[in-house]
């Protein structure tokens, strides 16, 4: 008589971010069939915190709010709608997990320009995928945007944001416009750019609206802010686009607002008519 075993298996969820065919009853103690890890692109989360062994700063910076995985930790960095931000001389340590298997390779980058391990900058990692990169002490230079790249064989991924680095802490002011947006007119297709400059502290937050509703950043609507400088981006601007722009600035102290006006002409070489049927529907008696 021959003997066969039949191990039954199943699709679990990997720490590294795939999937593995696993024996739900198999322990290393029973023997039975080896966990098969399955290559899988790379993943970049937020390293929870508390959860990270790089995790030492006195201060822990909510991902969601910055809208990027990437954290800033230090006893002095503080969330901005922008991004982040501190004070020269102070350290800084940016940190995220990164899942994948093969376990990605990392680079980083400020403004585009790849970064290098030397007397100020440090590079971390461990086995689960967290890193890290600590800047001490940091300088008003160090400001721009950061971006960290993980790559392995099977894709890539990134996580970005803007660092700022003040001088000293500023004085309590309400905010206010340096210079304000401007009427424009364009034609069909063109790129527009509204752009103001802005001042106050704490910096101010602000928000965009278009014929007084809200404005949500889209591939044809990028929106920009690194605390001074705030710029709305529209990519092939189109008749429906002519409207009021405004952008509202505001701190703990007050909040003020600056409109401009947008005339779109249209493309005379296109059609722009309402759709509309060429045939009507009819209805037969079976």
């Amino acid at each position: 008589m021959v003997l066969k075993t039949l191990y039954i298996i199943e699709l679990t969820d990997t720490e590294e971010g795939g999937l593995e065919l696993v024996d739900p009853s198999w322990c290393p103690e029973e023997g039975g069939p080896p966990r098969k890890k399955v290559k899988s692109p790379p993943v970049i989360s937020p390293t929870g915190s508390s959860a990270s062994i790089y995790s030492g700063g006195s201060s822990s910076i909510d991902w969601t709010t910055t809208g990027t995985t990437l954290e800033m930790q230090g006893t002095r960095v503080t969330r901005t709608q922008y991004g982040f931000r501190t004070l020269q001389e102070s350290s800084a340590k940016m940190c995220l997990k990164v899942t994948g298997y093969p376990l990605p390779d990392i680079t980083w980058y400020k403004d585009d320009v790849q970064l290098h391990e030397d007397e100020r900058h440090t590079f971390y990692s461990d086995e689960d995928g967290f890193f890290a990169m600590t800047i001490d002490p940091v300088q008003v230079t160090d400001t721009g945007r950061y971006t960290c790249m993980a790559t392995n064989e099977y894709g890539q991924a990134s996580t970005s944001a803007f660092f700022r680095v003040l001088k000293v802490e500023k004085e309590a002011a309400p905010p206010a416009f340096v210079t304000k947006l401007r009427d424009q007119e364009c034609k069909e297709g063109d790129v527009i750019d509204f752009e103001c400059e802005v001042e106050g502290w704490p910096e101010p937050e602000l928000v965009w609206l278009v014929d007084d509703q809200p404005l949500r950043p889209s591939h044809d609507f990028r929106l920009q802010y690194d605390g001074q400088t705030a710029k709305l981006e529209i990519r092939d601007a189109q008749p429906d686009d002519t409207g009021v722009y405004t952008v509202k600035i505001q701190n703990e102290f007050g909040s003020i607002e600056s409109k401009a006006e947008l005339f779109v002409q249209a493309d005379p070489d296109k059609n722009h008519v309402a759709p509309e049927f060429q045939v009507g529907l009819f209805l037969f008696d079976g």
